[in-house]
């Protein structure tokens, strides 16, 4: 927790009480509030909280694992034990928090986020996670295709990415051509194109390419749930057929 960053009096006790309570969860974070930089700028990060403050169980917080890190850090109590046994931060040249909440999921450990709002987050420009190049982007994608190659794409298996903007080109450039079998789109003008090698189709001929994972690459505010119910339709379960990453 940054010096300027103010917890909330009760914060450990309530979240220490919920761990005892609760010998299943082995992270807990909690609710934040954002300080500082209001006046433009950091619209991003705004969105960015408003996020992740509606991720409160497990299941919600693993289904997004991979569009961005669902806890904010110096919100988190975590068991001693669990914190051991993954060998703790590694020292690396990338994001140590985000690696560790990857890390866990794929041990097996279980997240959850009190309710309350027991962290105020301050935010400004001169930051780490804005200036250190540990923190950008590349970084945060590099560990989520990790993730993905150890895991659901392990093996020939390609990709169906949902969403032709700048998210879904950036990860089929990350995939590389020969995985990424289409791109689905929504918008009339785009279906027909071709990306990077890939058609671009519409929702209907999503499921083309049978045995493919499909990705929901997006960012705009409501359009990743909107995947998530068109891709329910056809038939696709998330976290089977259906990840969503940004």
């Amino acid at each position: 927790m940054d010096a300027d960053d103010v917890a909330h009096p009760e914060r450990l006790a309530l979240q220490s009480a919920r761990l005892r309570a609760d010998p299943a969860t082995a992270i807990l974070g909690c609710r934040v509030r954002l300080l500082g930089g209001s006046r433009g700028g950091n619209a991003g990060m705004r969105a960015y909280v408003r996020w992740l403050n509606g991720l409160l169980d497990h299941d919600a917080i693993a289904r997004d694992l991979l569009v961005e890190s669902p806890l904010a850090h110096p919100s988190v109590m975590m068991r001693a034990g669990a914190l051991t046994a993954l060998g703790g931060y590694r020292d690396f040249d990338g994001p140590e928090d985000y690696d560790l909440w990857l890390r866990a999921w794929r041990a097996g450990l279980r997240f959850a986020k009190l309710p309350e709002t027991l962290l105020l987050w301050r935010d400004g420009p001169r930051r780490l996670t804005r200036r250190d190049p540990r923190y950008a982007a590349a970084r945060f994608q590099a560990l989520k295709l990790d993730v993905l190659l150890a895991g659901p794409l392990r093996g020939p298996r390609r990709v169906v990415i949902w969403g032709a903007g700048p998210i879904g080109k950036g990860w089929a450039r990350a995939l590389g051509a020969p995985r990424v079998a289409a791109f689905v789109e929504v918008a009339p003008r785009r279906i027909g194109q071709t990306i990077h090698g890939a058609p671009v189709v519409a929702v209907a001929d999503a499921l083309r390419w049978p045995g493919s994972l499909h990705l929901a690459a997006v960012g705009r505010p409501g359009a990743r749930e909107r995947i998530r119910e068109a891709a329910s339709g056809l038939g696709l379960v998330e976290g089977r057929d259906l990840t969503a990453v940004a």
